[in-house]
């Protein structure tokens, strides 16, 4: 866990990135938090339950029409619809997003084209994604 001072107050964070910003009378006004777990700003806290999703992937489906992969574990209760899908085959990751998702009690389909858009899947062994949360706080006028 990193901890940083700033006039404003102290961050602390075990995320790759953590951004608060603040109103001109210091009252939080956004925040965000990737790859982590929990970052603070004096008071203000945002949790994200699995910063990394990950796994061996089963499968890949590919047609004219759809292409995917077949995971090995259901992703979590979040859409991650519009999200990005890291897989590796070799010695570097490839990106995909997440265009539709099917999920049941032991593994998840994947979607990176469906209905003729997006990329067709390539040959790879393990998958994972790197999650994000983030909240608006409204300005008090």
């Amino acid at each position: 866990t990193a901890v940083l001072d700033f006039p404003e107050g102290t961050l602390e964070s075990n995320g790759r990135v953590s951004v608060f910003s603040l109103t001109s009378d210091g009252k939080p006004a956004f925040a965000y938090l990737l790859g982590g777990t929990a970052c603070r700003l004096n008071d203000q806290l945002l949790k994200l339950r699995y910063p990394v999703l990950r796994g061996a992937i089963s499968d890949v489906i590919t047609d004219d029409i759809n292409s995917l992969y077949l995971v090995d574990r259901p992703l979590d209760d979040r859409d991650q619809t519009g999200g990005t899908l890291l897989v590796r085959g070799g010695p570097c990751d490839t990106g995909f997003p997440i265009l539709h998702v099917e999920s049941d009690e032991r593994s998840a389909r994947v979607y990176t084209k469906r209905d003729g858009i997006g990329y067709d899947a390539i040959p790879a062994k393990t998958w994972k994604i790197v999650s994000s949360v983030s909240t608006e706080h409204p300005a008090n006028d």
